[in-house]
């Protein structure tokens, strides 16, 4: 089982990298980054609106959501700026560049969130072996870089 989930895991990746060419052509089309951001994430936004009509889910009581902490409401604002800042990159640094940057900042962010049991994530110490995997990928960022 876990290694069908690493292998959905690695196909979302290539979707990553995917959706960064194609949002690319679109920042060409409407000349502005955070205009092609925009249309993108209204694009994402009406999808996830059928997607939820249609599996005719109820809604969660809103004081479910306003009973929460405060830093709940700010993944959209994450992924439009994930979402602009790849627009703005991708035709910048290439393909390779960009996601293998972006691999290693996910990786520390997220080392630094299974140390410290951030967001409710499962605590998980970093160890030798964590760090050591963290500077092969910086020695693939600057290989892919240099090349």
């Amino acid at each position: 089982m876990t290694l069908l989930l690493v292998l959905i895991a690695v196909g979302m990746g290539s979707l990553l990298a995917i959706q960064a060419g194609i949002n690319a052509q679109l920042r060409v089309r409407t000349g502005d980054a955070i205009q092609a951001a925009m249309i993108s994430t209204c694009v994402s936004t009406i999808t996830l609106v059928l997607v939820t009509l249609a599996r005719r889910r109820p809604f969660a009581p809103l004081h479910q959501l306003t009973d929460g902490p405060w830093w709940i409401w700010i993944g959209g604002i994450l992924g439009a700026v994930i979402v602009a800042l790849t627009l703005v990159l991708v035709t910048r640094l290439g393909g390779a560049v960009l996601f293998a940057s972006s691999i290693l900042g996910q990786l520390v962010a997220a080392m630094a969130i299974d140390h410290y049991g951030l967001f409710g994530v499962p605590q998980h110490s970093v160890n030798a072996q964590r760090i050591a995997g963290a500077a092969m990928l910086v020695g693939g960022v600057i290989l892919i870089r240099a090349f």
